[in-house]
């Protein structure tokens, strides 16, 4: 009992001999209504209730019945008090137990931060590896404890499937694997914030750097930093300096692949060049080891001579490296290359053995909904992939800078120097080596001019396939863009006006790339319908029945998909169109229109399926063009 009301805490036991009470005025009423009564009053009184029972009951028995009472009674209340009551009687002393949510929740949550003392304080090596960001690797940082309590408030466990997981807290509950990383995202939050930022999280770490490398800007770093969700700035970049280094350290990285083909890429790079004066910019040459991914033996992959090294995460700059610019010894005379081997007598005609390119403008003619197929680069995607020939992941090392300007005599010596180093460490005889055209240039002088011929016969100069596109779709714009190309574009809205003559120039590599496709495909279809009209009505049916079969299964590479009657069929176009071309000029005109873009998707395919011979071909026959419209560079 309270002091002015019944309390909510007082009990009373119906039934038996005892009643609880805390109000002194009704121990003057009970006293004087009841005589055979007694009184007891608890030693640790804290909470001002007095015991009454009969002088005729057994005390022991009392005790019993009470302890018995409160503790269904207590099991069963909703109340969360935290405090646990004691009851004594003389010597006795009973701890009263009761469903305490305060202490249950304190419990667990001292239990999930004893597990905050398995988790990795660091990386294994510094800097991480790609194979420390994994989603497995992530599960490192995240305790089976808070995984499972984490996965339990987002109602994504299973009740029935899960219960063992209760009783052995090492182990996780089984998830799909965007639900698993989604799960580890908040676990790795929680024990970035339990750590004060100390342990470096794969999430941390990846975000912040993916951020600076997309935006480049400092604020949306701290703004994610703040939230908790990524790394401090100040990290990142300390981040990014430990991988420089690490770079630096050895010339070729472990996963390459010895004796295998590779290609190096140079070109120049240039640092606040638009300065007010012009003064104060920085020109330089950067490299790029480039290597196509194989499922290569463990024997064969390159293992560098000296271990990459762990780097402090506190390093604040690069340490010092190599930075051994050639020296230039001029000759006394300039020289020009030397033919040894005859020239080539490859050739490749625009509708020669081109089935891939009829079967594209054929099934889209036939097919009774032509938005389903896909475009041409989707297209060629299915039939390669079907083939075994879809493209592979390429190994890309990024190599240290040149700091010198790539125009100068001694950098293009330097270029040439390291480029025969690299071939040296995988242990190669000739490489490949790419350039823009002014670097290019200036290679091939050096080249000729080399009296030892060790840069002639191990390194194989190559121009850049985006620039050599970008040239002969300025050529396909000279030639065409006045004939009525222009017209076409704009009025068919595939390009606006104000993108048309950057777009002729070849200066707009998507949209004159995605022009010369449609219109390509266009002129394609009306000579095939002006082909199908002159066929017999047997030759159309069967026509038409081919391409509607060849509709569905150029998806299944079926490798009768060329079959005889394809062929026929293909050869009869051929002839027709080349015909028809010999009779009427302006057919003729638009008939190397077709031969000029059919030979650029030729080297576009060739060089997305890395296929040397089928490149090779194709140069061979841009070369004449490039003569014929005065872009003689290329043409040598």
């Amino acid at each position: 009992m309270g002091d002015d009301k019944l309390s909510n805490q007082s009990y009373a036991f119906m039934g038996y001999d005892a009643f609880c009470f805390r109000q002194n005025k009704l121990k003057k009423i009970i006293i004087s209504r009841l005589s055979a009564i007694n009184f007891y009053v608890p030693v640790d009184n804290n909470l001002n209730f007095q015991l009454l029972y009969s002088e005729e009951a057994n005390p022991l028995t009392l005790l019993n019945k009470i302890v018995q009472v409160m503790y269904s009674t207590l099991t069963n209340t909703d109340s969360f008090d935290d405090t646990d009551h004691d009851v004594s009687f003389g010597s006795f002393h009973i701890p009263i137990p009761q469903s305490n949510f305060k202490l249950e929740f304190y419990h667990m949550c001292e239990a999930i931060k004893q597990t905050f003392q398995d988790i990795p304080r660091d990386f294994a090596t510094y800097p991480p590896q790609l194979t420390d960001f994994t989603v497995s690797s992530c599960l490192k940082y995240c305790p089976p404890l808070l995984y499972n309590l984490i996965a339990c408030i987002c109602g994504l466990n299973n009740t029935e499937e899960d219960d063992g997981i209760v009783c052995n807290p090492h182990e996780r509950i089984q998830l799909s694997e965007s639900k698993q990383s989604k799960v580890a995202s908040i676990c790795q939050d929680i024990v970035y914030l339990q750590s004060n930022g100390k342990t470096q999280t794969p999430k941390a770490l990846a975000l912040g750097l993916t951020l600076r490398h997309l935006t480049a800007d400092k604020r949306i770093n701290h703004l994610l930093f703040n939230f908790g969700h990524a790394a401090s700035y100040k990290k990142v970049i300390r981040l990014e300096t430990a991988l420089a280094a690490q770079q630096l350290a050895t010339a070729i990285p472990a996963g390459f692949v010895s004796g295998m083909w590779s290609a190096v890429v140079w070109d120049n790079i240039d640092f606040s060049n638009e300065t007010l004066s012009g003064s104060g910019s920085v020109h330089y040459v950067n490299g790029i080891l480039l290597q196509k991914q194989t499922a290569a033996c463990e024997s064969e992959l390159f293992t560098p001579q000296v271990p990459v090294p762990s780097t402090s995460k506190a390093m604040n700059k690069l340490p010092d490296y190599d930075k051994r610019i050639a020296t230039f010894v001029p000759h006394s005379k300039k020289q020009g290359p030397s033919l040894t081997t005859p020239p080539s007598t490859r050739t490749l005609s625009a509708l020669n053995e081109n089935h891939d390119d009829f079967l594209y403008i054929l099934v889209k003619y036939a097919h009774h909904d032509p938005a389903s197929i896909p475009c041409w680069t989707s297209f060629n995607q299915i039939l390669n992939h079907g083939r075994g020939l879809s493209s592979v992941p390429t190994r890309i090392h990024y190599l240290p800078l040149i700091e010198a300007p790539a125009t100068e005599d001694r950098t293009i010596l330097t270029i040439l120097c390291r480029t025969i180093e690299i071939a040296d460490e995988l242990k190669l005889t000739k490489i490949v080596a790419v350039f823009d055209l002014a670097i290019y240039a200036k290679v091939q002088q050096l080249r000729w001019a080399d009296p030892s011929r060790v840069y002639i016969e191990r390194v194989i100069p190559r121009l850049g396939e985006f620039h050599t596109i970008m040239s002969f779709l300025s050529i396909l714009g000279k030639r065409f863009g006045s004939g009525g190309l222009s017209d076409i574009w704009v009025q068919s809205e595939v390009v606006a006006v104000g993108s048309l003559n950057a777009a002729l120039q070849g200066k707009h590599y998507n949209r004159a790339i995605r022009g010369h496709k449609v219109v390509y495909e266009a002129l394609c279809r009306l000579l095939l319908e002006d082909f199908i009209t002159s066929l017999s009505e047997s030759d159309q049916t069967n026509l038409l029945t081919l391409a509607d079969e060849l509709s569905t299964s150029y998806r299944e590479n079926n490798p009768l998909m060329y079959d005889s009657q394809f062929t026929e069929f293909y050869s009869l176009f051929s002839d027709y169109v080349y015909n028809k071309a010999a009779a009427n000029p302006t057919y003729r005109y638009w008939m190397s229109y077709l031969q000029m873009v059919q030979l650029l998707l030729a080297f576009i395919r060739a060089s997305r399926l890395s296929d040397w011979d089928q490149h090779l071909n194709c140069i061979d026959n841009m070369i004449p063009w490039y003569f014929a419209y005065d872009r003689r560079n290329y043409a040598r």
